[in-house]
């Protein structure tokens, strides 16, 4: 479970900035069913971030996959020499020379850990974790790249100083832990690996397709009735791929493999390339009330990328994780965004105590009954470009308020300024005519 999240000089974001799934002890308004995760202290099961274009909730999202990004392939995907992607604060010059910084608390079996690590683009430059299992701070290794050394806590057991002389300094301790099975560490990268998964604004038909492995959850079908789509079934198909195109796949891997491993051998074996591929159609009820089955690639954007939402958000709710979504609006249609908000509010369809942490636009999931006003952070850009993120009880509000509407009038800021639409159309046209 995730508790808190926090970025320093990333993309859009220059200064520490934080959001946080700990319940506020003020916050009385009903809602969702909250988990506790300490004595008079619980979790929020969803948080919304709203803002205007190009607010930086994006950024949120991209800095988080990019923690976890780091912590699974650092080490074992990464060439010992190769630089590391570091994409800080563009729009002044200090930050160009400042790390990155991305630092995390989370619940593994109820105990609390707090990891986190600062980065340029040729080192990491430190890198920590901490564990709280009865509540005060206990470290488990705290890394300096700078002076060479990590300092491992008595409480970490395992081979920490083999491991230490793997650890490269493009690549994290934690990260080289994992593969060398530290049993310890290796529930820390478990909780990276598998309790947090992902939903961006883009997506492909193919990639879609692949991700549902052959099969497609029954529990998709369900909503996608429910959600009045006409969709009623689902089959995939296996498709033999063309001999022909296996061979060209051969051919031009034999030439490619060798200039990408940096070398004159010629390769001479075969790739496993895959004999069948699978293809998905959904079946539709016709005019005599019996499916009929089209292709995928005939389906729209939105039911493409909402069975991919449904897809992912379904792992999150059997294992327990939490699940980051880039425009919730881009697939649900705003009934349907409430509903799937409530999905996450509610024990008897959120067992395991899944979290949805999701970017939207749609104001109206504002006034569901699952919304808290503890549940609702704001992205805002200042005068000088950087991202600003903010929780709605830094306002004055009341339960009784109207969320929705008070956002719209911009009582919470995080909203566009856009002038006089008049003004705008009256300025084009004016550059028409002198054109």
């Amino acid at each position: 479970m995730l508790l808190r999240f926090g970025v320093t000089n990333f993309a859009s974001i220059r200064q520490p900035m934080e959001i946080s799934f700990v319940a506020s002890r003020a916050i009385k308004d009903r809602g969702p069913e909250l988990f506790p995760v300490a004595p008079r202290r619980d979790a929020l099961p969803v948080l919304l971030i709203y803002g205007a274009n190009a607010s930086g909730k994006t950024t949120v999202y991209s800095a988080l996959r990019t923690m976890r990004s780091h912590v699974l392939s650092s080490f074992a995907r990464r060439a010992p020499d190769a630089r590391i992607e570091f994409t800080p604060f563009a729009l002044d010059e200090e930050s160009k020379d400042s790390p990155t910084v991305l630092e995390c608390d989370f619940l593994i079996d109820q105990v609390r850990f707090h990891y986190g690590f600062e980065y340029d683009s040729k080192s990491y430059r430190r890198e920590w974790l901490y564990s709280y299992p009865e509540g005060q701070p206990r470290l488990l290794f705290d890394r300096d790249v700078k002076t060479k050394t990590i300092s491992f806590g008595k409480h970490l057991k395992g081979q920490n100083r083999v491991i230490e002389s793997f650890a490269r300094d493009n690549s994290l301790f934690l990260s080289a832990a994992a593969q060398y099975g530290h049993q310890q560490l290796s529930d820390v990268y478990h909780f990276f690996a598998h309790k947090l998964l992902f939903v961006g604004s883009s997506f492909t038909v193919d990639g879609t397709v692949k991700n549902l492995s052959g099969e497609l959850d029954p529990r998709i079908i369900s909503f996608l009735k429910m959600a009045d789509t006409g969709i009623a079934g689902a089959r995939f198909e296996k498709v033999a791929t063309n001999k022909d195109q296996l061979d060209l796949y051969q051919d031009i891997s034999k030439v490619l493999l060798p200039r990408i491993l940096n070398s004159n051998e010629k390769f001479d074996g075969d790739f496993n390339f895959p004999s069948h591929t699978s293809k998905l159609s959904l079946g539709h009820l016709g005019a005599n009330g019996k499916p009929v089955y089209l292709d995928f690639n005939t389906e729209s954007r939105g039911t493409v990328r909402l069975i991919h939402l449904l897809q992912t958000a379904l792992k999150a709710l059997d294992r327990g994780g939490t699940l980051v979504v880039d425009e919730l609006d881009v697939s649900l249609h705003t009934l349907l965004a409430r509903e799937f908000v409530a999905i996450f509010s509610r024990s008897e369809t959120n067992p395991r105590s899944a979290q949805l942490l999701a970017t939207t636009h749609d104001t109206n999931v504002l006034s569901s009954n699952y919304v808290r006003r503890d549940q609702v952070w704001f992205a805002e850009k200042s005068v000088y470009g950087d991202t600003t993120l903010f929780p709605l009880t830094d306002m004055r509000t009341r339960g009784s308020d109207n969320l929705e509407r008070g956002y719209i009038q911009g009582r919470f800021g995080a909203v566009p300024y856009l002038g006089s639409l008049s003004d705008f159309i009256r300025a084009d046209s004016a550059d028409d005519v002198d054109g």
